[in-house]
Order: C-alpha cells, then sequence, then structure tokens
C-alpha cells in the first residue's frame, strides 16, 4: 500500500518540516487574527498530505513512473483544500496576502521535496547519511 518507502529515506520529515515552518509563522502572526487563523489552518494541511497519499495508494499501484503523476497523487487533498479556501475567502473578499504567500510556499516546498526525492544524487546522499547515523548508534 502507498508508495515504495526504500525510495525515499526522508518521507517522514517532509510534512513535519512544512507544519514547523508554518507553525514559527503563524506565531509570528498573532496580532492579526484572521492571518493567524489561516496560516495555523496550513500548518495542519501540511500534515494532511500523509493520509491523502496513502489513500490514493489503494487505487492506484504504488510505483509512479512520472512525477506529475507522483506529485497528484501524494497532494491532491493539499491543492483540493487550499483551491477550497482560496476560492472562498475570494468569494467573501477576504483572500490576504498571506494566505496566499502560505499556499504557494506549501505547495513550492512539496513541488521541492518531490524533486530531491526523484533525484539520483539526493537519494544517495540521504541514504548514505542515514546508513552513517544507523552505524553510529550501534
Amino acid at each position: 500500500m502507498g508508495r515504495n518507502r526504500s525510495s525515499v529515506p526522508v518521507d517522514p520529515t517532509r510534512g513535519i518540516t512544512a507544519f514547523l515552518i508554518l507553525l514559527g509563522w503563524g506565531i509570528s502572526l498573532r496580532k492579526n487574527p484572521a492571518a493567524h487563523k489561516r496560516i495555523t489552518i496550513r500548518c495542519t494541511i501540511a500534515l494532511v498530505d500523509a493520509g491523502c497519499g496513502r489513500f490514493t495508494g489503494w487505487l492506484w499501484p504504488p510505483e509512479r513512473k512520472s512525477i506529475r503523476v507522483w506529485f497528484f497523487q501524494e497532494y491532491y487533498g493539499n491543492v483540493l483544500i487550499l483551491t477550497a479556501m482560496a476560492t472562498w475567502d475570494w468569494w467573501r473578499g477576504r483572500l490576504m496576502k498571506q494566505f496566499a504567500v502560505g499556499a504557494v510556499g506549501l505547495v513550492g516546498w512539496e513541488i521541492l521535496e518531490d524533486l530531491l526525492c526523484h533525484w539520483g544524487p539526493w537519494k544517495v546522499f540521504t541514504t548514505g547519511l542515514i546508513a552513517a547515523w544507523a552505524r553510529h548508534f550501534r
């Protein structure tokens, strides 16, 4: 079910890293309650991607050949939620600059993660890093 875990050795840190960055930004925006609320919701969306990615593992084969297909299968839930929220805020006249920056930043971070995870030298580097770390703690 899901993706081949051995091909993406840094997978568990991806959503947590985005969550922590957005959480720090959201805490710094406490003086603006509307912006604070929108950015902290982005924090939650950063953690949702794992569930959405696992759900598509039941619908499609786990081995994905194209980066576009990989991105859609992993992050379609995030993109749909962010699009729905942006549409709702735009329709009500409350679309904020912080929302747009947070949404674009989150999707951009996810694209960067997928590009790195499909890049051969990055796989070799992270696999070697994890192996060295494991040898250190034996």
